[in-house]
Order: C-alpha cells, then sequence, then structure tokens
C-alpha cells in the first residue's frame, strides 16, 4: 500500500494531470493506494 498526498504529488509531477497519470498506473499496476487530499478554501483578496 502507498500513502499519497495530492498536494505532494501535483507539485512533484509539476501539474494535475501528470498526477493523475501516475495514479492511474499504480492502479493498473495492482497497488493499493491511500490517498490523501486536503482542500483549503480559497477567500478571494486574501493573499
Amino acid at each position: 500500500m502507498k500513502l499519497i498526498d495530492t498536494d505532494i504529488l501535483i507539485d512533484h509531477f509539476h501539474g494535475h494531470r501528470a498526477a493523475l497519470d501516475f495514479i492511474a498506473q499504480q492502479l493498473v499496476a495492482g497497488e493499493t493506494l491511500a490517498i490523501v487530499a486536503i482542500l483549503i478554501p480559497y477567500e478571494r483578496g486574501r493573499s
């Protein structure tokens, strides 16, 4: 089993599409994935 943090994965692969391709490759290879997604709300006007 692999633990995947989506934020780190997206940074590592420089984009969402490449990160999704990696996840798909792992699933096709029969790997079990535990995916962690931390969602932080975005507020306009804040930096």
